[in-house]
């Protein structure tokens, strides 16, 4: 006969582990909702050399009528 090492769970606790695990398998909000409202986005992030490969960058990516801003961490 094997050993219990630890005591069962509360069925109140199961049922809370049980409730979040569920909730996690659910498609985001807005997904369910028909996307009314809010648009999907994708973004690129690129490192530069130095401030001039930036500047230069963002007015050619600009020319190019594409949307984008100078981000400095």
């Amino acid at each position: 006969m094997r050993q219990r090492l630890t005591e069962l769970a509360p069925p109140v606790l199961e049922a809370a582990w049980q409730a979040a695990a569920e909730a996690c398998l659910e498609p985001p909000k807005w997904k369910r909702l028909g996307g009314e409202g809010l648009e999907e986005q994708w973004y690129v992030l690129l490192t530069c050399r130095d401030e001039k490969q930036q500047v230069e960058l963002l007015g050619r990516f600009k020319e190019e009528g594409l949307t984008c801003k100078a981000v400095l961490t």
